[in-house]
């Protein structure tokens, strides 16, 4: 399974099978931006995070069977 967990200044990927982690990815970081009560991200750039991080798990990263998303709220994958 890889596990791809999205949070509010940072993405991480790792590749798990059962409840081991089999490998975790470095924190691939991006910038919000804030406007009183609202939080954006732009989107290429929220994209090319998650790119980071699972390019950070090699090859493995293609060798698995399933995808699982963890993240802050819908919106942040929309």
């Amino acid at each position: 399974l890889l596990g791809i967990d999205v949070g509010s200044s940072s993405v991480i990927a790792g590749i798990l099978r059962g409840t081991k982690v089999l490998k975790e990815s470095p924190r691939a970081f991006f910038t919000s931006r804030c406007e009183g009560a609202r939080v954006d991200v732009d989107p290429e750039t929220l994209l090319a995070a998650v790119r980071k991080a699972v390019e950070g798990l090699g090859e493995d990263a293609r060798k698995v069977d399933a995808v699982a998303l963890a993240v802050m709220c819908p919106a942040w994958v929309a």
